[in-house]
């Protein structure tokens, strides 16, 4: 095995070794559907949408499935072995063999891969990719896997051409390796998938199987919701679809997808194989989405350094997510010049039967949907940089800036070795840019045991959750220092002696059960999702119940100096984003409102840097405002 860590290169194997089936691929195809049927004369076809009242779209989506090459898929393990929950296991995942298991522990591999009875094996050390607690459970030195067919859902027949999309995610690789600015012309993931040598297409298929696969022409379009470009037109064998092609427009429509937002379609929901979560895919432990995982798009996120994902229940997150996320599925896709003749053996699966049964694990939203929302009072308290000065208006308008030539000609040759104070005001500098030290306004959240809880109006500074991307819940997170700390001391000075060193509840997440870590005790602290928006108490802050909800109390501009420090805002309404304290689907993400206040239960990793900062306290009676 190579000792090379790329992503792109670290899988090496003998690439011209197949795993020998005794089962047809027919026969293999109906063992991972279930209860899949089909008869002799049906034939393939691309996807077909009825009307269903048993799907959240109220569509039911049929796609031939056909088999096209071998990958690593099926692990061999013994008979106690609990590296994955059973939820997750699908027939095919995995094969129970003490004896097996024995001769492929004791056998003499050479080059990591090895060849019994005419079947080809694999061996891999558990890899770098960290995992959360709801991931692969590493408990040997070694772990075995086999060769399987790969099987692909048809996504359209036309002009001797099929377009085929992996059934399961295969793998698991970040769309990028480093946290960058990049579109999928320049990804990581892109090489890996196209790589001749090493990469997927090397590994996955036959010189016979290569021959039938076409170079397609892929157009990347922008993102429909920022306006991201996602690159230039690239020149695949391999690709991931773009966000035209699952949701937003024509394509998505043809492909089987519902074509547009709002809707959990379970079109778009796939689980992962045994291979992939030994890499690090994350699956899903909520109600009827169990054992799913989550899968990238080649559409840019918000900004170029994030990307595009379908979460586990079959949602678009056109926000994305960091680029270097390390625990998405990969989800292949492929067009072969051939016609449907060329499959001897077929079968159909069906987006209901990708349904499953609620097991009760998922919880009910206790907030008052009916509370009033009352208007809560605003008051000033403590000073931080905010408004910018500038000599004239701005193209986008005077919000947030103080217009004064004068002043601003004055912060420009002042001597900043020192404190700068004009007229009373301090004011603060980040490179050419001034800002004035203002009051701070806060809502007042909500009254008890003498004392307010208080929530700004406005972000007001940019700051990563955690200082490196890995687990980090609140207790342990960098953001909670600087909070308790320099802009404790920045913002308030004497005044933080006010401030209450509250009791801080660190509950799982809501929805994926993430542990947030221990109760903190803390002086600043960010709110929970408990407190915004699911719970009676996120009610009586004032805060709607829903978490898909554009709650007009959840929007929330930042200031001028957010910005300057790295805070993105909408361009369409000003609105930026921020970070709550609860642990997302894992403890390396942290729960986010979006800008149209909206909640995201997932998460946006920790290392995140341009989400807006906003500090809660409770001000003890005693402050006189």
């Amino acid at each position: 095995m190579s000792e090379d860590k790329r992503p792109y290169n670290n899988r090496k194997m003998n690439k011209n070794k197949r795993f020998l089936s005794l089962l047809s691929p027919l026969l293999l195809a109906f063992s991972v559907c279930g209860s899949c049927a089909t008869s002799p004369e049906r034939q393939i076809h691309a996807p077909i949408k009825t009307p269903s009242d048993l799907t959240p779209t109220k569509v039911e989506t049929k796609w031939s499935r056909v088999s096209f090459g071998h990958y690593p898929s099926t692990e061999v393990v013994p008979t106690k072995w609990a590296s994955i929950d059973d939820y997750a296991l699908h027939d095919g995942d995995i094969l129970k063999d003490d004896a097996l298991y024995k001769r492929l522990s004791e056998a003499s591999w050479q080059e990591d891969s090895l060849t019994l009875d005419g079947v080809t094996y694999i061996r891999e050390k558990r890899p770098d990719t960290p995992a959360s607690e709801q991931h692969y459970r590493y408990d040997e030195d070694y772990h075995y896997f086999v060769y399987a067919p790969l099987f692909w859902r048809v996504l359209s027949i036309e002009n001797g051409r099929m377009t085929l999309l992996s059934d399961k995610t295969i793998d698991c690789l970040p769309f990028h390796e480093e946290d960058a600015l990049v579109d999928w012309s320049s990804c990581s993931l892109r090489a890996w998938l196209n790589d001749e040598k090493d990469g997927f297409f090397a590994r996955a298929f036959s010189k016979e199987e290569k021959d039938k696969i076409e170079t397609v022409s892929n157009s990347n379009p922008v993102n429909p919701s920022y306006g991201t470009s996602s690159g230039p037109v690239t020149e695949d064998k391999v690709f991931i679809l773009s966000g035209d092609e699952v949701y937003n427009g024509d394509k998505a429509d043809a492909y089987g997808f519902y074509p547009g937002h709002g809707y959990d379609d379970p079109a778009k929901r796939f689980a992962s194989t045994t291979y992939a979560k030994f890499h690090g895919a994350w699956w899903s432990p909520v109600g009827p989405y169990r054992g799913n995982s989550f899968w990238f798009m080649r559409t840019s996120g918000y900004t170029p350094s994030h990307v595009t994902y379908i979460c586990d229940f079959g949602y678009i997150y056109g926000r994305g997510t960091a680029v270097n996320c390390d625990d998405a599925g990969v989800l292949p896709a492929i067009t072969l010049n051939v016609n449907p003749s060329y499959f001897s053996s077929f079968d159909e699966v069906s987006s209901h039967d990708i349904l499953k049964p609620d097991s009760g694990h998922g919880k009910e939203n206790t907030c008052d949907l009916d509370a009033k929302k009352e208007q809560r009072p605003v008051i000033t308290f403590g000073e931080y940089p905010q408004d910018e000065v500038v000599p004239a208006t701005p193209k986008q308008g005077a919000e947030g800036y103080i217009v004064d030539a004068d002043l601003y000609n004055a912060l420009k040759v002042a001597d900043w070795s020192q404190d700068v104070i004009i007229d009373e005001t301090s004011y603060e500098r980040l490179g050419d840019h001034y800002f004035a030290v203002q009051p701070i306004e806060w809502t007042v959240l909500g009254h008890e045991e003498n004392a307010s809880l208080l929530f700004p109006t406005k972000g007001l500074d940019a700051h990563p959750y955690h200082d490196a991307l890995e687990n980090a819940p609140w207790g342990e997170c960098s953001l909670r220092q600087w909070l308790n700390d320099e802009f404790l001391t920045e913002a308030f000075g004497e005044e933080a002696s006010y401030i209450e060193q509250a009791e801080v509840l660190n509950n799982d997440n809501f929805y994926f059960g993430t542990s947030c870590g221990e109760d903190t005790r803390d002086k600043v602290f960010l709110l929970s999702e408990e407190e915004i928006f699911c719970s009676e108490k996120a009610s009586r802050y004032g805060f709607a119940c829903s978490d898909a909800t554009a709650d007009p109390a959840r929007q929330i501009k930042p200031t001028r100096y957010a910005i300057a420090r790295g805070a993105w805002s909408s361009e369409e309404d000003g609105h930026g984003f921020f970070m709550l304290r609860t642990s997302g689907y894992n403890q390396s993400n942290a729960v986010y409102v979006g800008n149209l206040g909206d909640i995201y239960n997932r998460g946006i990793p920790v290392s995140n840097k341009d989400a807006m900062v906003m500090p809660a306290l409770r001000l003890q009676d005693g402050y006189a405002h």
